[in-house]
């Protein structure tokens, strides 16, 4: 919500500031540990909802990683 009203409010620095804290949330926090968990719940037994839902997960904060990196590329 930050960045978006960086982004509104024509606050490029800001909205530079919160995408870089994004990326570095993703890169050193979820990515890390999000895949492991990924692989584990994939061979849970007990139901066949959460793993696809860990895998739908997964590849979002991919995707999202992705799109982050590419708008603070056109910031440069």
């Amino acid at each position: 919500e930050k960045a978006l009203d960086a982004l509104q409010g024509d606050r490029l620095d800001w909205l530079k500031y919160y995408l870089q804290g994004q990326n570095i949330f993703l890169a050193n926090h979820l990515l890390v540990w999000i895949p492991m968990f990924v692989e584990r719940m994939g061979g849970a037994t007990s139901d066949y909802l959460y793993p696809q839902m860990c895998l739908i997960l997964d590849d979002f904060l991919k995707k999202d990683k992705k799109i982050v990196e590419e708008l603070l590329a056109n910031l440069q």
